[in-house]
């Protein structure tokens, strides 16, 4: 009989656990990590390729929308690198943030009156204004500070459809988002309910 630890420990990351180091190109690293995860999440554990980190993180399909010009699959960090991956890219688009650790969601809430809007609305804006660009029907934001949990943020919208109900972590109502534990993530969330 297995193990309870082994019971309870996702089989993706049975397979690929995340590896999270520091240097000058741990944004970039982690962006490829995600996409590993997800790869292996979405095939059922049987490939880590099926999604990579785009062209510049995004920046080739930003500075095409600055010509009036649309870049294919090519909309905030994450892309399909194979067709099996395209129901989920046509569905939501994926922002991918590593460090700030001077920097917390919660900036949103308890900071005093602020001129400007806090990291935290900056990344949400910026994952809206790339599904806006995608036309997907979303957007997912994942995030990890220092020493901190991997946590994956989404419009209430995407939540419902997800059928999350109430069962994450955090919820910011006047921003319309809810978070929830990466790891948690793909243990309650299905790839066929990106399908639909």
């Amino acid at each position: 009989m297995a193990s309870k630890s082994s019971e309870q420990t996702p089989q993706w990351k049975k397979r690929y656990p995340m590896k999270i180091g520091g240097g000058k190109q741990k944004g970039n690293a982690f962006e490829r990590e995600c996409c590993k995860v997800l790869s292996f999440w979405w095939s059922g554990g049987k490939r880590d390729d099926v999604f990579y980190r785009t062209q510049s993180s995004g920046g080739r399909a930003t500075q095409r929308a600055k010509k009036g010009k649309t870049c294919s699959n090519h909309n905030g960090d994450v892309a399909a690198t194979d067709d099996e991956g395209l129901p989920f890219t046509r569905f939501v688009t994926v922002e991918i943030k590593r460090g700030y650790s001077g920097h917390s969601p919660y900036d949103h809430v308890d900071s005093a009156a602020m001129s400007h809007p806090s990291k935290f609305e900056e990344w949400c804006d910026q994952a809206k204004s790339d599904h806006q660009k995608a036309k997907t029907k979303g957007w997912l934001l994942i995030t990890k500070r220092d020493r901190k949990r991997i946590m994956v943020f989404m419009p209430d919208k995407i939540a419902m459809h997800l059928d999350l109900g109430i069962q994450y972590d955090v919820k910011f109502p006047s921003l319309g988002v809810i978070g929830i534990d990466f790891e948690t993530f793909f243990r309650r969330i299905s790839p066929k309910n990106f399908r639909a």
